[in-house]
């Protein structure tokens, strides 16, 4: 019975030795050094190596008196050291593959004590999703991540997360009336610990949302005022631009503070309402209301945009029996053909391709635009117009023809006004002057005596 339990003994004892050592954790990119309690000299060599889980053994780094130092293996090649008279070794620039047992031969003896190094990647620095629920005052923060997840309020306490469908964790965030408080997500691993941007009870419950064309006009107001009021005052945040005060009411006097507000702004001092006409791109951000110098929770966020364009459809002839139809505008764009049907196109290009001999010759096409306050519909392009050459002016060889025939008629037409002018010459020439009156005649014709000098001969004496 004694020997059994001494034969137990001896058995827990050399597991323990054989299990005992350092565990370390690291980071990829991280250094690590491992080394005995105690070398016992004289040492004539070392000898460190790798156990990995699932592969063989591999010797990491080998020194024998009177050698120089080996590193055995490429996957601790010029990243790993031997200190000699200690027997440390140091393993920089870790990766995962470095994960795994590290033992030391010491003298050619394998030493008991063991080293376990696990190598993990830093966790990422956490972003925060937000989904909408069903009530307007709830919204669910998300942590998609497999990391262990702290959830914190701007208060410091800490929040319990429920199990996300996917991975990760969830909290429900009610509406607490206070614009400042702010909720983070943390993840942490054995090496590392990150913290999420905070995500601001002010962006989560903005209020009302209104989307509003150039040229158009829009009123805010809070759901209840509660009197006595004092003043009011409505502010304007613009991103990236500094806070201005849009129009203020106080001691029965209302001021546009502003320009950018004047002459398009009114206040109603009874229900606290502000109305903007004729908006511009300019008016564009959040909207905040202070009461009797208190600023309140509700937001409205405006978002003006300019309405777009009514689209002209691009034509570009590839061959005969091909033609390419573009849109090109930014925003959303719809094609679509005169059965009703939406035409898949090109979105690097926004054009799509009509094919002479598919489909139906009486088709026609469209572009439509269309963004949050309106829509626009290009003119139709039938088909038959694509691929009718007629359309075009017709085969180059009529063209020619109709331009020779122009010209034919031109000359046509001078040639009998040139034979008319010289027949009445010719006639004028010959015909004999018998008296005075001819003479009187063909004068005022001809432009009185320069008949005669064209003739050849004196005016006769008439009248003598």
């Amino acid at each position: 019975m004694s020997h059994q339990c001494l034969m137990v003994a001896i058995v827990v004892f050399i597991t323990t030795e054989a299990i005992s050592g350092q565990e370390v954790t690291k980071a990829v990119g991280d250094k690590v050094s491992f080394k005995l309690d105690k070398i016992v000299p004289p040492v004539t060599s070392i000898t460190w190596k790798h156990i990995k889980k699932g592969a063989l053994t591999v010797k990491v780094i080998e020194w024998e008196d009177g050698e120089e130092t080996t590193v055995l293996n490429p996957r601790f090649k010029d990243i790993t050291t031997l200190n000699k008279e200690t027997g440390q070794i140091t393993i920089s620039k870790l990766t995962l593959e470095h994960t795994g047992v590290y033992t030391i031969d010491v003298s050619g003896k394998e030493q008991t004590q063991r080293f376990t190094l696990t190598v993990m990647e830093p966790v990422p620095k956490p972003v925060i999703k937000i989904e909408a629920t069903d009530n307007p005052n709830v919204v669910y923060l998300i942590c998609e991540y497999s990391e262990t997840i702290i959830w914190k309020n701007s208060a410091g306490e800490t929040l319990t997360g429920s199990a996300h469908q996917r991975k990760g964790e969830f909290i429900n965030v009610k509406n607490k009336r206070n614009p400042e408080i702010s909720y983070t997500c943390s993840l942490q691993n054995a090496v590392s610990e990150e913290t999420s941007d905070p995500v601001y009870e002010r962006d989560l419950f903005k209020g009302e949302e209104v989307t509003k064309a150039v040229g158009d006009k829009v009123s805010f107001k809070l759901d209840k005022i509660v009197p006595p009021v004092t003043s009011i005052t409505w502010k304007h945040i613009k991103p990236d631009v500094l806070t201005v005060k849009a129009i203020e009411w106080e001691d029965g006097e209302t001021t546009v503070l502003n320009p950018r507000f004047k002459d398009i702004t009114t206040l109603n001092t009874a229900t606290g309402q502000i109305t903007i006409s004729k908006l511009t791109l300019e008016h564009t951000g959040v909207y905040t209301i202070d009461v009797s110098g208190k600023e309140q929770t509700q937001r409205f966020t405006l978002t003006v945009m300019d309405p777009v364009p009514k689209p002209v459809i691009g034509r570009e002839k590839i061959n005969p029996d091909v033609v390419y139809l573009s849109c090109k505008y930014n925003g959303s764009i719809t094609w679509s053909n005169s059965a009703g049907e939406t035409l898949a196109y090109q979105s690097n290009t926004d054009s799509i391709t009509v094919k002479k001999n598919e489909g139906n010759p009486e088709n026609t096409y469209t572009c439509t635009l269309q963004n949050a306050v309106s829509k626009e519909t290009s003119d139709p392009v039938y088909k038959k117009d694509l691929f009718n050459d007629e359309s075009t002016g017709g085969p180059w060889w009529i063209v020619i023809i109709v331009l020779i025939l122009v010209i034919l008629i031109i000359a046509i037409i001078f040639a009998v006004y040139r034979y008319k002018h010289n027949k009445d010459f010719k006639k004028s020439k010959s015909a004999p002057i018998t008296d005075c009156t001819d003479i009187e005649e063909l004068s005022l014709k001809e432009g009185n005596t320069s008949f005669y000098r064209r003739r050849g001969f004196r005016p006769p004496l008439c009248g003598l």
